[in-house]
């Protein structure tokens, strides 16, 4: 769905007419500019579904996430046939504030793991509930 960079996009838009990808290309390539929200990259991918009939997505996300901003943008929308888990790893799992999950750290902190643990082993499951404190 697209970053705002935690609102770098916007205050951009006046003084740079392509966003911060004028800034940004020439150090990390086109991707950075393309995830924006409202690059034409972003603009012509979600005229499309982002999910299809008979796939489980599980999509974890964190407020601590300060790259994939509004952090809940990581969320996907169903389509007829797809099952979909978009899970607030904190808010869902009950993780105490001074327990920080950010970008870098969701494929890494225990807690997240678990999710991802459960995701691929147990989501397709009938009437299947994401788990917070699977055995790793």
């Amino acid at each position: 769905n697209g970053s705002t960079m935690s609102g770098l996009t916007t205050l951009a838009k006046p003084f740079l007419p392509d966003g911060v990808t004028a800034i940004t290309a020439p150090i990390t390539g086109p991707a950075v500019g393309q995830q924006m929200v409202g690059s034409h990259f972003m603009n012509e991918l979600n005229k499309h579904p982002n999910t299809s009939p008979g796939v489980t997505y599980v999509v974890l996300v964190s407020p601590d996430d300060t790259q994939a901003t509004p952090y809940k943008s990581g969320f996907l929308k169903p389509v007829k046939g797809s099952k979909v888990y978009n899970v607030d790893v904190k808010g869902y799992c009950h993780v105490p504030a001074d327990h920080e999950i950010d970008h870098s750290d969701l494929h890494i902190d225990p807690i997240a793991l678990s999710l991802i643990y459960w995701g691929v082993s147990y989501s397709t499951y009938k009437n299947a509930l994401p788990n917070c404190a699977m055995r790793l």
